[in-house]
């Protein structure tokens, strides 16, 4: 019984440890939390599909961007999307290196040049 206690006292550390190691950064958290915005209707630019990231879901989803403004929770493609908000989905070693690299985290998830 003695053996139990001290493996499942072991199993909630090590859980915790790991849960902590993934945490997103606090900027990637903030843009990630946001509701979409479509922005608003601008002259130079048409209406697209843009991605967000539900964090009720836990996906990427699509909606309609109006060209202008809204906040930073929109990326171009579902992949961007999902590279950036939702762990995972990336190599979580190199999103970091990239936003050492680049300083931003919408640039963190193209692939470190070789």
């Amino acid at each position: 019984m003695k053996n139990y206690v001290v493996m499942a006292l072991f199993a909630v550390v090590l859980l915790d440890a790991v849960s902590a190691a993934v945490q997103l950064p606090e900027e990637t958290d903030a843009t990630c939390n946001q509701k979409p915005r479509p922005g608003k209707r601008c002259p130079e630019e048409k209406r697209r599909r843009m991605w967000y990231f539900n964090p009720t879901t836990e996906e990427c989803s699509s909606f309609m961007y109006n060209g202008c403004g809204g906040n930073t929770n929109k990326f171009e493609t579902k992949q961007m999307c999902d590279d950036i908000c939702n762990p995972s989905t990336y190599d979580y070693e190199i999103y970091l290196k990239n936003i050492e690299k680049t300083g931003n985290t919408t640039e963190a998830f193209e692939p470190p040049p070789n």
